[in-house]
């Protein structure tokens, strides 16, 4: 891609497309340089159409306007690429989500009577403007889609596990103005340390934004989140669609939830995570936190896209049909070809034990295949003033007082405050693909509190300890929650395919932070509007009465083709 002529392309700027109830919408047009009907596809942004693909907020790489629609307008695509309601040039108010759907089908079928159109439409883009073009599909059929982490508006936007994630207030004032905000002015340490929770909007500077009306309901299936949606989504479109993401990409969880619709519809889809994070899905590199995935980890996107489209769009022969899921298999560090994302052969349960002191990585926690046989527990301090970081030095998610994102956790699990249980070292090659679960028996004393799990490859020798998954559940969000008893928590984790090489151990890592991706629990019962911190007095108990296990879906080898 990067080394097609694009010197002859023909633009056009701010066309101006009419939504359905009157307001305009903008669109650039690229076209090919020679005259003729060609497939086109439908992007929209609220990032700013003339930049929709520039270098992501946390790059340090200096930030240029795109050239990915001149490039796919050479490779004969004419591209629509609009600004979304009230963002950049496109008139009218921006209410995230809630006109995607509309706005989105009004620009698709403005494209499909283009003179140039040869009756063939096709729809992509990243984060937002995944979910975008997924809307759009909904309510305006298109032939193919080709999406990377696409947002899931419909399954409850700012929390996981009940707990806020402190990330979409960071894209709130991404998205605040017209054009982009400015990614590092504002003091992110003390505005993700500011309270209430329900307040952080107007410690950011942003009093309009939608932030207290999103965390008035933190219920994933309450009914305001699929009202924002239109009705719109992967699950009422049938269109070939492909599916892109990473293991450490904020946006893995709604990527499944979305495969899991279309692939249920039946169809030609295809879904494809690598070792990436939510920017390297947009520009893989062969170096991810830290850890070298080889130069086979490497996919041009661009590539990818227009394989994808050409396939679908230009009934084109010459590129091989795309395995329905292609997954890179962290550890054995290749790709794996699937015909489904399917579930386990077997889920291997390993059991937390300990004698009472499970605190720091040098601990005696311990996973064991065997259920324990007596009962224990360990007990730490959750300082809300002090939370496990998630990142060393990292206070916000822009470039500003952050180091280079780490997959190694020597940083937390050197802490007081995490408990940690490692397994014995393996003999062979164990892959584990899917969703860990941990059953997690736990009490605080106070009203309120959170329970964060992650999951580690541990090196011989504690060389090196590799992040994998992370799972999280809010007490206060579990109906049988009650303060000053122990209390069974089922925490699914993140989505995993790694594979433990022989001499490696698993490690389970339990705290109750992880900032600032989400907010620090400060023990009230008032979550959203304390203003006081309360050091809580925490415990995980372990035994044939309480029994804390972790459950692993198990691969045997013989279930796996190696892609090349």
């Amino acid at each position: 891609m990067r080394f097609t002529d694009v010197s002859r392309v023909r633009s056009r700027f701010d066309v101006r497309v009419e939504a359905r109830d009157g307001v305009e919408l903008s669109v650039d047009v690229y076209m090919p340089a020679d005259p003729g009907d060609y497939p086109v596809l439908v992007t929209r942004t609220p990032y700013d159409n003339n930049r929709a693909d520039q270098k992501p907020p946390a790059s340090t790489a200096p930030q240029v306007p795109s050239d990915r629609f001149k490039l796919l307008a050479a490779r004969g695509y004419i591209v629509v690429a609009g600004d979304v309601r009230g963002r950049g040039d496109s008139d009218g108010e921006f209410e995230p989500f809630r006109h995607e759907a509309t706005d989105g089908a009004d620009t698709v079928t403005w494209a499909r009577d283009l003179p140039e159109c040869n009756g063939r439409l096709g729809s992509f883009g990243a984060g937002y403007a995944g979910f975008a073009a997924l809307a759009a599909a909904s309510a305006a059929p298109v032939d193919a889609l080709a999406v990377w982490s696409p947002f899931a508006a419909a399954e409850g936007l700012p929390t996981r596990g009940g707990a806020v994630r402190l990330d979409w207030l960071f894209w709130m004032h991404l998205v605040g103005g017209r054009v982009r905000g400015p990614v590092d002015a504002p003091p992110w340490r003390s505005i993700f340390r500011s309270r209430p929770l329900s307040g952080m909007h107007e410690a950011l500077g942003r009093p309009d934004a939608p932030w207290p009306d999103w965390l008035a309901h933190l219920e994933p299936r309450d009914p305001h989140w699929s009202s924002l949606t239109s009705g719109g989504g992967a699950e009422t479109n049938a269109a070939p669609t492909l599916l892109v993401s990473g293991w450490w990409d904020g946006g893995l969880s709604a990527t499944m939830k979305h495969w899991e619709s279309v692939s249920a519809s039946g169809g030609r889809h295809s879904l494809v995570i690598g070792p990436w994070d939510s920017a390297r899905t947009r520009r893989p590199v062969s170096i991810m936190g830290g850890v070298e995935w080889g130069p086979g980890s490497v996919v041009d996107p661009d590539e990818l896209l227009l394989e994808w489209f050409d396939h679908h769009l230009r009934d084109d022969p010459s590129p091989r049909a795309p395995a329905p899921v292609r997954v890179f298999v962290t550890g054995r560090n290749a790709w794996e070809d699937l015909d489904r994302w399917s579930a386990a052969d077997d889920v291997e349960t390993l059991w937390l034990t300990s004698a009472g002191r499970a605190n720091t990585r040098i601990g005696d926690g311990k996973l064991t295949p065997h259920a324990p046989t007596r009962e224990a527990a360990d007990h730490f301090v959750h300082d809300p003033d002090n939370p496990v970081p998630w990142q060393p030095g990292h206070g916000s998610f822009s470039r500003t007082g952050s180091a280079a994102f780490t997959l190694e956790t020597s940083f937390a699990t050197g802490r007081d405050d995490t408990l940690t249980y490692t397994s014995a070292t393996v003999d062979v090659p164990t892959l584990v693909r899917g969703t860990p679960v941990v059953h997690l028996f736990a009490e605080t004393d106070r009203d309120d509190a959170d329970w964060v799990v992650s999951l580690e490859d541990v090196f011989p020798g504690e060389t090196r300890t590799v992040h994998l998954a992370h799972g999280v559940v809010r007490a206060g969000s579990v109906p049988a929650f009650r303060s000053g008893v122990p209390v069974g928590y089922r925490i699914p984790m993140t989505q995993v395919a790694h594979e433990f090489q022989p001499g490696h151990a698993l490690r389970l890592v339990v705290t109750s932070s992880l900032f600032p991706l989400y907010a620090v629990n400060l023990g009230s019962a008032d979550y959203l509007g304390a203003t006081e911190a309360e050091r809580g007095s925490h415990s995980v108990s372990h035994g044939p009465r309480l029994p804390s296990r972790i459950e692993l879906p198990l691969h045997r080898e013989e279930t796996h083709d190696q892609a090349s």
